[in-house]
């Protein structure tokens, strides 16, 4: 009666054994090993193209990264592979049409294999706003046009600029030289008529 007891709890125990042996040869070789995946992405789009870095894999399995690759797609749901890579961490993808949103993940590659795909993350490129400097504008609001003048007078007016901003205000007069006068937005200057030409 003893033997049996004996017997069967050395079976049980070598059972046990082979199922926490085999338990662990298969974590190694099908989690930890490829579950190997780039972190951290980030894009930046530019005129036709977009550029993207990632981070190295925090767990690798005890196997040493060796390249990564790059998939790609229009649709987030259907990403192809576009390229291998070294490895490095990052990869700047030219030649894009500009204003179409494009969708991006990265997977590892080690001696065991090639590890999940990475979040997705996605980028439109665009061409350069070119922006046209508008030129300032000057008004004369005093004299009014046409009117006749004699002695000191004050020629006054307004100045704007749409896109930026006024800095100085000149006045000439007939071939003179140009002259800087009191104001910006709202400006003024006095005029000594009596010893100047008659206009036509």
């Amino acid at each position: 009666m003893n033997t049996k007891k004996v017997f069967y709890l050395m079976l049980a125990v070598f059972t046990v054994f082979c199922l926490v042996f085999s338990w662990s040869t298969s974590l190694w070789a099908h989690g930890e090993g490829t579950q190997i995946v780039p972190e951290s992405l980030t894009v930046k789009a530019g005129d036709s193209y977009i550029y993207i870095t990632w981070s190295a894999p925090t767990l690798t399995g005890g196997s040493a990264i060796t390249n990564y690759r790059v998939y790609r797609g229009t649709d987030p749901g259907n990403l192809t592979l576009l390229t291998p890579l070294d490895n490095v961490l990052d990869y700047n993808d030219t030649g894009l049409t500009n204003n179409e949103t494009y969708f991006y993940a990265i997977s590892a590659v080690n001696g065991v294999g090639e590890g999940p795909q990475s979040n997705i993350v996605n980028a439109t490129p665009k061409a350069p706003v070119i922006h046209v400097n508008e030129p300032p504008e000057v008004e004369i609001t005093k004299p009014a046009e046409g009117a006749e003048v004699f002695g000191l007078i004050e020629v006054a007016g307004t100045s704007s600029d749409t896109d930026g901003s006024v800095e100085v205000v000149q006045i000439r007069i007939d071939d003179g030289e140009w002259i800087d006068i009191e104001g910006i937005a709202a400006w003024s200057y006095q005029i000594e008529t009596t010893n100047l030409s008659n206009g036509p």
